[in-house]
C-alpha cells in the first residue's frame, strides 16, 4: 500500500491527482473554454498560442449582461421562471471559482498584463454579486420586500463582510445556508488568493526595478 501510494503520489497530492482533476474540470465544464475554442477555430489561431485578449473580455461582458437579465427575471417574472433563473445563475459563479482554482494550481504561464488580470478578477467579483443576488431573489430567500436593490445589497454584503443583510440570519433553510456559504467561498477565494497573487506579483516586479507590462 505504501509503495503504491509512493508511485501514484510521487509528485505530491496537489501537483498530481488534484491538479489533474482540476485541469479536467476546467477543460470540460467551462463554457468559457468552449467559447475560446470556438473563436480560435474561426480565427485559425495556431495551437500553443494564447487566444486574443478580447475573447475573455467579451465573454465577461456577455456574462454580466446575462446576470442583469436573470436578476430582472427573478424579480418580475412568475415564480416558476424565477426558480429557473436562480438555478441558471449559479453556473457562472461555479465557473469563476473553477477558473480561479485552475489559475492558481494548474496554469503557470506568466501574465502578460497584471493590470488586465486584476481588472478581470474584479469584474468576476461583480459578476458573483449579481448572479447570487438573482439566485437569492429567484429562490425566495430575501426576507425583506423582494426588491432588486435589497438582493444586490445583501449579496454585496455577503461578499465583503461574510454576512447577508436581507436573508434570515442565520439562514432558515438549507438552501439559503448553502448559497451563503458558496458565495463566501467563491468571493474570498477570489479576493484573498487570486487578487492577492496578482498584487503581490506587481509588487515584486516594482521592487526588482522592472516596470510591469500593462
Amino acid at each position: 500500500m505504501i509503495r503504491w501510494l509512493d508511485r501514484k503520489l510521487a509528485a505530491g497530492l496537489y501537483t498530481g491527482p488534484v491538479r489533474a482533476f482540476i485541469a479536467w474540470a476546467d477543460r470540460c465544464l467551462s463554457l468559457n473554454n468552449r467559447f475560446k475554442k470556438y473563436i480560435r477555430r474561426r480565427l485559425a489561431v495556431p495551437e500553443g498560442t494564447k487566444s486574443p485578449s478580447w475573447v475573455s473580455e467579451f465573454y465577461q461582458a456577455l456574462s454580466f449582461a446575462v446576470a442583469i437579465l436573470l436578476l430582472l427575471v427573478a424579480r418580475f417574472a412568475p415564480p416558476w421562471a424565477g426558480l429557473i433563473a436562480a438555478a441558471v445563475a449559479l453556473y457562472r459563479p461555479f465557473e469563476i471559482f473553477l477558473f480561479a482554482v485552475a489559475w492558481v494550481f494548474v496554469h503557470f504561464d506568466p501574465l502578460h498584463s497584471y493590470k488586465r488580470s486584476l481588472a478581470g478578477f474584479i469584474t468576476n467579483l461583480a459578476e458573483v454579486v449579481v448572479f447570487f443576488a438573482a439566485a437569492y431573489l429567484g429562490f425566495g430567500l430575501i426576507a425583506c420586500p423582494p426588491r432588486m436593490s435589497t438582493a444586490l445589497y445583501s449579496s454585496l454584503r455577503t461578499t465583503v463582510t461574510i454576512g447577508p443583510a436581507a436573508t434570515a440570519e442565520p439562514p432558515n433553510s438549507w438552501l439559503g445556508g448553502t448559497l451563503v456559504i458558496a458565495q463566501i467561498v467563491v468571493s474570498y477565494f477570489l479576493t484573498i488568493v487570486v487578487i492577492a497573487s496578482v498584487v503581490g506579483a506587481l509588487r515584486k516586479r516594482d521592487e526588482s526595478g522592472n516596470r510591469p507590462v500593462v
